[in-house]
Formats: structure tokens, C-alpha cells, sequence
């Protein structure tokens, strides 16, 4: 008799058991993305908790590939490496400086009233850095001594999606300084407004650039 009692026992035991972990479960809603265990939700990869503990609140850089950079929950989206933007892909996959290579054609005004043009500036990417370009003929300007046409390194730069090359470095000499910025107005068409530095005389350019 006794012998019998005991999967008797045993049994009721285990019925109470999965009764009482049903009970715990009985009130719980996890939603859609999570299921309950022993009273408490389990979030389905990719949710997580809000703030009554149920499985509603999206991982937004769950597996999230951003490209040249890196998912961000807090602006909802990729924050792009230095030199890198979105691209059409939704990823950091196009560079600040591809908006500037090619050829552009205008004309620019100086300060004093004259104005030079319409010439060609080509603009090409550098090996040292992504969002390094050099400036072919800038400002239509030939070197003292060589002759040969101005050539300007320079560094891509965006503010959110305005972007610009400034940070002029010359490869003429006689040329101190080159300060200003070129700005991209659209897929097609850049302003220049350039102060440039030649032994004691500034010259200010501006103008605006189509592309070709």
C-alpha cells in the first residue's frame, strides 16, 4: 500500500507544480514579441522591456549594419564615421567628397570688381585621407616661376547635410594663405568665397560653379 502512495504522491506533486507555474503566467501579457516564464516576460531578440515590463519597446540598432559608422537608438538611426554620410542604401557608405569630384566650370568676381572666367577647376580625390580632395586650376591661378596652374589640396566637411571643403593648403609657392569655403548648393551647382593671400596682396573671389 505504501509502495502505491508514493507516485501517487509524486504525481500530485507535479500536477501542483505545472498548476502553480500556469497561475504565474495566468495574468501576464508579454504582447507579441515575448512569451511569460514563471510570471515574467521573455523578449523575443530584437524588444525589449517598457516600463511595465512587457515586450513592446523595438531595438532600433538591433543588428543594425551602418557601413562607416556605427547605430545610434537616441537619433533613431546611423551616425556617420568623420568624412563618411548616409548613402542611398540608408548606410554610411557614400564619402563627403564624392559631392565635389568632377569638373566645374564658372566664373568668379574679385574683390575689386573683375571677373575671371568662365574657366574649368577639376577636382580629384587624394590617397592620404577620405575626405581629402585636390582642387586642379583653382581660380584659373598659374604659379610664379613655373607657370603651371594652382593646385590646392583641401578637406571635405558637412554640417548636418550642408557639406563644403575648406582647410586650403597651396602648392604654389608665394601663396601664404587661402581661407574661405566652397559650398555644395546642390547636386549640381557649388559657390566659392575664397580669400587668397599672395605675398602682401589678398584677392577675394567669388562666384558660382556648375558642374560638366
Amino acid at each position: 500500500m505504501k509502495n502505491l502512495l508514493y507516485p501517487i504522491a509524486l504525481l500530485l506533486l507535479l500536477l501542483c507544480f505545472s498548476s502553480c507555474l500556469k497561475t504565474l503566467c495566468k495574468d501576464v501579457d508579454c504582447g507579441a514579441h515575448g512569451y511569460c516564464n514563471l510570471g515574467e516576460c521573455v523578449c523575443d531578440a530584437g524588444w525589449d522591456y517598457d516600463s511595465y515590463g512587457n515586450c513592446t519597446d523595438s531595438l532600433e540598432c538591433y543588428n543594425v549594419d551602418c557601413g562607416h559608422g556605427y547605430c545610434n537608438a537616441s537619433v533613431g538611426g546611423c551616425v556617420c564615421d568623420l568624412g563618411w554620410e548616409i548613402g542611398t542604401d540608408g548606410k554610411c557608405s557614400r564619402l563627403w567628397r564624392e559631392q565635389f569630384l568632377g569638373n566645374w566650370q564658372g566664373s568668379h568676381i574679385t574683390g575689386a570688381g573683375d571677373t575671371v572666367g568662365p574657366y574649368t577647376m577639376t577636382v580629384v580625390p587624394t590617397a592620404t585621407e577620405t575626405n581629402q580632395v585636390q582642387i586642379q586650376n583653382f581660380l584659373n591661378y598659374s604659379c610664379s616661376f613655373t607657370g603651371t596652374t594652382l593646385r590646392v589640396n583641401a578637406s571635405a566637411n558637412a554640417i548636418g547635410t550642408h557639406a563644403y571643403l575648406a582647410t586650403f593648403q597651396s602648392t604654389c609657392t608665394g601663396i601664404s594663405s587661402i581661407a574661405g569655403s566652397w559650398d555644395r548648393i546642390d547636386d549640381t551647382l557649388i559657390s566659392i568665397d575664397i580669400s587668397v593671400v599672395i605675398g602682401s596682396t589678398i584677392v577675394n573671389c567669388q562666384g558660382v560653379f556648375q558642374k560638366i
